[in-house]
């Protein structure tokens, strides 16, 4: 695979617009997490959502869950309770979209929802559209919202640390496709 159909299968950003909800996917990474929850919540402020939907528990055996570490972040920079919603038993990008959805119908705005922002690293993000085309309602619009300027289509071979995180990405993303998942 060639540098440009990788980037096509991994990489997917667009312009961010209004939108009903975020739905932002959770990072093992300390830094991922917070660049994640960071850049939702700037979407938040600049008011292109009204709802940020964190999701994850994540594999790593630590006593705060990754969505709830994105709740804290999101509360301390301002975004009121009313605003968040958590889906706390996700371990992967799969349950990070199936659960949610299990959230948004929960809270009774499912059947409400037509427009989606998705936030997540720019190397994970083809995965996550993937994975929300596969399982959530064929009618959301969706748009695919990284954080800006790191690890993307065009800087990942700029480092060492970059290479891997792509190149592990893949391997995940071949693994799903070849099991039928993706």
């Amino acid at each position: 695979m060639n540098d440009r159909e990788l980037a096509s299968v991994l990489f997917a950003a667009d312009d961010p617009a209004n939108a009903d909800v975020a739905i932002v996917f959770g990072a093992a990474d300390d830094d991922e997490l917070r660049l994640r929850t960071e850049h939702a919540v700037d979407l938040y402020h600049v008011g292109y959502v009204p709802r940020l939907l964190f999701t994850g528990r994540g594999k790593r055996r630590v006593q705060a869950t990754e969505s709830s570490r994105m709740q804290r972040i999101a509360l301390e920079s301002g975004v009121p309770p009313s605003a968040l919603l958590l889906e706390n038993g996700s371990m992967d990008t799969v349950e990070n979209v199936t659960f949610s959805l299990g959230v948004l119908r929960g809270h009774d705005i499912l059947d409400s929802i037509s427009s989606v922002l998705l936030v997540s690293s720019p190397w994970h993000m083809g995965r996550v559209l993937k994975t929300v085309r596969t399982h959530a309602p064929a009618h959301w619009d969706l748009r695919c919202c990284p954080p800006p300027g790191v690890c993307d289509e065009f800087s990942w071979r700029s480092s060492d640390s970059h290479r891997e995180r792509v190149m592990h990405e893949l391997a995940i993303y071949r693994s799903l496709a070849s099991r039928g998942i993706l």
